[in-house]
């Protein structure tokens, strides 16, 4: 019922260690909302000038498009999941804690290399929302 009840211990090494958790409803959204607001800002950063370009109705089309794509590559692509969520908010939502002789905060999130950044993002993202695949393992255990 409660997220933050689930957690795991994730190894790296010997002896390092991150105990990440369940992200809640509120916290997926908030790695979402960070997500669009990044991608927001690329398109700021093309510039208006395309944006005018576009009419609404071609806007309109081709966010129809855009949304079609990403369902077609959610199914044939088991990484794509992980493109609707910000990493570093995800780490901050999802790290509990580690061996590392600093508090996880920003600074130490920052330097993170970036295998280790991206299995445990992706690791968080697995935790919070297992593939139907696991689910059906699951079900079947249970039945």
């Amino acid at each position: 019922m409660f997220a933050s009840a689930t957690k795991k211990e994730l190894k790296f090494g010997d002896s390092d260690f991150i105990v990440i958790r369940k992200l809640s409803g509120y916290q997926l959204d908030l790695c979402r909302d960070e997500a669009s607001a990044r991608n927001v800002g690329h398109l700021r950063r093309l510039g208006g000038e395309l944006l005018t370009a576009m009419n609404s109705a071609e806007m309109e089309k081709a966010a129809a498009k855009l949304k079609e794509k990403r369902a077609e590559k959610k199914e044939s692509d088991p990484k794509a999941k992980y493109e609707e969520f910000d990493r570093m908010t995800t780490l901050k939502q999802g790290i509990v804690s580690w061996s590392a002789g600093t508090d996880v905060a920003d600074e130490g999130l920052r330097d993170l290399d970036e295998e280790t950044a991206q299995s445990t993002f992706e690791s968080i993202i697995d935790l919070t929302l297992p593939s139907l695949a696991q689910i059906t393992v699951q079900e079947e255990k249970g039945s």
